[in-house]
């Protein structure tokens, strides 16, 4: 009885049977318990071993050197490189600026890096609670929704909550405008206009234009429901939709008058250059983001949604709120795979704004299934109440195996290296690891044979200006006598000048150490 009340609830009792919800507080003895459990387990998943990895060559550490220029210029709207404006990283300045602030305040480190990421996340799952608790009066769907979104991969992994790129904050707003416009819809309610309006500009500033791929589903959802009209009708639709243009378009023509060729950098980089061509070589079928999601990005647990649809279209569509909210975010999810599957570009965390909706429309189905299995009231010839009891407490046990499996897997898997070059990772531990050890590397040189390697100017950065120790960069035809040099590839052993030769030379987290001589005879 008491997990019943707990747990599931049915949109057709009356206010006096939905005032039984009182029970679970005077149970647990603080209305705010389910929220505390919510923020904790978030916190947990999100930020335990942040840091533990060192950052991931090309996007993260691109991020990494603007942000330490950006500690230097204090322009917090422009990201540079070199000194000069990146047109390489085009995406609005929101995550730099948020690093560029943690750098300044507690050091150049990878924590500094992926905090803004880790909060991002953390929010979401706040933001994700609220909604089932505002729209649906269901804590145990929030609950759901939350622990399913922290313990797939492709949300709390690479290149998402657990490195310092766009995607968090892409997530964040991008399913918090969605939220927000569903609730609007329903209740009709102006505050969650304006946080649409608020979320819309905020997800331009946290990733460019592709924060707003969801707007043409969501103007063909207008069309299908005939709410367009009123909401064209709206004087303050109008108010908010200038307002957020306005500041948008400032925003992007102050990078183009400080920067010319900004705008077209931003078409290259984010538009048509992505869409209409791969960049990079990144390509892929059609069915690469359908095989991805299946294989790990949302593994298990969209193996078990389409089940869960399939059960409530055929039995439960009846239930018509919930209907309405699983149609609204499924087509809002389909919409985005289909449009990144017809683009030219493919790069596999390019799902991740999905992955959220999954896991509320997961939480949406098996909740209300369940529940509605549950409820005495409700008459399954087939079902005894007693049997769907037992269904339920298999279920249950199950998620919650999973679930404990899924997390061990996405807080302990190592970031993945760079593909073709030895020394992505092991530089960085290597300079966390003699740090701890107390090893000072002033005076030591170190040399790669590859032209991209900013993951290794971060750590050369992170002692100059933590620990004032100067670590530089050498070729071949500069080493001399006396030099002691960490090569980061080992074919870098044959670029050693003839006249000289090694004196010591060990290896330590795959990186060669080595002390020249002069070549004696």
């Amino acid at each position: 009885m008491i997990c019943r009340k707990i747990f599931f609830y049915t949109q057709e009792k009356s206010e006096a049977e939905l005032s039984s919800i009182a029970i679970l507080k005077d149970l647990v003895q603080n209305k705010y318990l389910s929220l505390f459990i919510v923020i904790g387990i978030s916190a947990f998943m999100l930020f335990a071993r942040l840091d533990s990895d060192p950052i991931i060559a090309w996007d993260e550490s691109r991020q990494a050197i603007n942000a330490i220029e950006m500690l230097d210029h204090k322009n917090p709207l422009i990201s540079t490189y070199k000194g000069e404006t990146d047109f390489w990283n085009t995406k609005p300045s929101l995550l730099i600026a948020s690093q560029s602030f943690l750098m300044k305040n507690i050091g150049i480190n990878e924590l500094a890096l992926r905090l803004p990421s880790a909060f991002a996340g953390l929010f979401l799952c706040i933001l994700i609670y609220l909604f089932f608790v505002i729209e649906f009066k269901s804590k145990s769907g929030g609950i759901l929704a939350v622990l399913t979104l922290l313990s797939m991969e492709g949300y709390n992994g690479y290149h998402c909550t657990r490195t310092g790129d766009f995607d968090s904050l892409l997530c964040l707003f991008t399913t918090t405008y969605l939220m927000a416009f569903y609730i609007y819809l329903v209740k009709l309610d102006k505050r969650y206009l304006v946080l649409f309006f608020i979320s819309i500009a905020l997800t331009v500033f946290s990733k460019g234009v592709a924060g707003l791929m969801f707007l043409p589903a969501l103007f063909f959802y207008l069309l299908y429901t005939k709410k367009l009209l009123v909401l064209l009708r709206l004087r303050l639709f109008w108010v908010l939709f200038l307002s957020s243009s306005l500041l948008i378009l400032s925003y992007y023509l102050y990078r183009e008058i400080h920067s010319p060729g900004f705008i077209k950098a931003v078409n290259e980089n984010e538009l048509l250059g992505r869409f209409g061509k791969s960049n990079y070589g990144h390509s892929g079928p059609y069915w690469m983001y359908v095989a991805g999601l299946f294989s790990k990005r949302a593994f298990p647990w969209i193996i078990f949604l389409p089940i869960g649809l399939g059960i409530w279209y055929a039995r439960f569509r009846y239930f018509k709120k919930t209907t309405s909210a699983i149609s609204y975010f499924n087509i809002m999810l389909l919409f985005w795979l289909f449009m990144i599957s017809i683009a030219q570009t493919k790069i596999e965390w390019y799902d991740a704004p999905m992955i959220p909706l999954i896991a509320i429309v997961f939480s949406l189905v098996w909740v209300n299934i369940f529940k509605t299995l549950l409820n005495p009231e409700i008459n399954f010839s087939v079902l005894k109440l007693q049997t769907r009891k037992l269904f339920f407490g298999l279920g249950l046990t199950a998620y919650l195996l999973l679930f404990v499996a899924m997390s061990h897997h996405v807080i302990y898997k190592e970031l993945p290296t760079c593909t073709h070059c030895i020394e992505s990772n092991q530089f960085g531990s290597m300079i966390n690891s003699g740090l701890k050890k107390g090893r000072n590397f002033d005076g030591y040189f170190w040399s790669t044979p590859f032209e991209y390697s900013l993951n290794q100017v971060f750590y050369i950065e992170k002692l100059k200006r933590n620990h004032q120790q100067i670590l530089l960069k050498k070729s071949p035809s500069e080493w001399q006598e006396g030099d002691k040099i960490f090569l980061l590839h080992p074919t870098m052993l044959d670029s050693i000048p003839s006249h000289l030769s090694v004196k010591n030379k060990t290896e330590n987290f795959s990186i060669i150490e080595i002390e020249l001589e002069l070549l004696t005879f």
